[in-house]
């Protein structure tokens, strides 16, 4: 795919919620979902360790040549690539 580059620079969680992102075609991947695509529904996970992953693909988005933007955020939600 396009973004072969991108998910060769990925760490392993952060390929795990790439791929989950992947999978929903643009539609919203709860907080959930996204906490048990890395985390293998362990059932309890902090949002600020997932925000900060989002934020590393973000990084590695713009490293790669691509808009960060793709990947959104819908507050008090979840994240989907648009």
């Amino acid at each position: 795919s396009d973004f072969k580059i991108l998910k060769n620079s990925l760490s392993v969680q952060e390929l795990k919620l790439w791929l989950a992102l992947e999978n929903k075609s643009g539609q919203l991947l709860s907080f959930d979902e996204a906490g048990d695509s890395i985390w293998d529904d362990c059932g309890s996970f902090s949002l600020y360790a997932l925000a900060k992953i989002i934020e590393s693909i973000r990084k590695k988005l713009a490293s790669s040549g691509f808009n960060p933007r793709l990947l959104k955020t819908v507050r008090k939600r979840g994240y989907y690539l648009g």
